[in-house]
């Protein structure tokens, strides 16, 4: 593969926000992004969709930016996205089972299409005490 910039990792960095409690909670996750400079992922915008419906429902959209609600920490060639978006609430933003995600790169017009992801929501029992393992 020549330009392994097309590769986006948005495979699940963070995948036990809300897995501390029982009942065990939703899972949620952020991404990574592999390749990419500074200057490319200076503005990055997350879109949410409805879910089964092929991207046709956009559900709402935000930018996730280095000026304002992220924080970018990058090993070697790989970039963790973590972001907050406590006024929009505690679900919005992290990506989870219930929608379908679009991920696009405005500095170099490149979209990333993120679907059927799944969790299977489990516990375990160690110490006396439940914990939650949800794996996205």
């Amino acid at each position: 593969m020549k330009n392994i910039k097309t590769f986006v990792a948005v495979f699940i960095v963070a995948f036990l926000i809300n897995a501390c409690s029982y009942p065990c909670g939703q899972a949620a996750a952020n991404f990574a992004l592999v390749n990419f400079t500074d200057a490319q992922t200076d503005s990055i915008i997350l879109r949410r969709f409805i879910k089964p419906g092929n991207y046709s429902t956009l559900k709402d959209s935000f930018v996730i930016s280095r000026s304002g609600n992220a924080n970018f920490n990058r090993r070697h060639d790989t970039l963790l996205v973590l972001y907050s978006l406590a006024n929009e609430g505690a679900s919005f933003g992290s990506i989870n089972s219930d929608y379908d995600y679009e991920i696009y790169l405005p500095a170099v017009n490149r979209l990333y299409k993120l679907s059927n992801v799944e969790q299977k929501i489990q516990h375990e029992i160690g110490g006396g005490k439940r914990y939650c393992i949800n794996p996205i």
